[in-house]
């Protein structure tokens, strides 16, 4: 665990935080042979070498950096059709604030770990908490895809995305 927080810290260092995290990820996911590569290096045959591990490592980094840029692209083109169909389904001014509650949801769940509450989203909005209280309420209301639930002392936000695509056709 020292090891990969170490290789995460210095990873960060040279290239982005996510990739960093997105090792950790592929690392947890790939765990047998990562061990693997260190019984290899800790083999008395090898003599100390620990050139097995470095290039076991090095295809590690190549694969987090490319899953990253993969899920990434992916989650771009997703925001992409929810864009469109934000347009389609909210086409007056009247209704941008609503638009924009989705919108940032959206974003937030294809993009963050972390769930947005009534306080986030009315910062991110630059409105008022119980502004923001009575556009989910709406929302809730016309059969949004809106999850709530409780962490801490606070209610949080997610959308099911799966779900989002028909309420915004329909």
């Amino acid at each position: 665990r020292l090891s990969r927080f170490l290789s995460s810290y210095l990873l960060k260092q040279e290239f982005n935080s996510l990739v960093a995290l997105r090792l950790s990820y592929t690392i947890k996911n790939n765990k047998n042979d990562y061990y693997k590569a260190f019984d290899i290096c800790n083999d008395s045959k090898n003599q100390g070498d620990i050139t097995p591990f470095l290039i076991y490592f090095s295809n590690i980094i190549e694969q987090s950096i490319d899953s990253l840029v993969e899920k990434i692209d992916n989650g771009i083109d997703r925001l992409n059709k929810f864009r469109q169909l934000l347009a389609l389904k909210y086409p007056n001014k009247e209704q941008k604030r609503t638009a924009d509650l989705l919108w940032y949801l959206i974003q937030n769940t294809l993009f963050s770990t972390e769930c947005l509450d009534k306080a986030g989203l009315a910062n991110i909005m630059s409105i008022s908490v119980n502004t923001v209280h009575h556009y989910i309420l709406d929302l809730l209301d016309s059969g949004a895809p809106i999850e709530i639930e409780k962490e801490g002392r606070k209610f949080i936000y997610k959308l099911n995305i799966d779900k989002l695509y028909y309420y915004l056709q329909s």
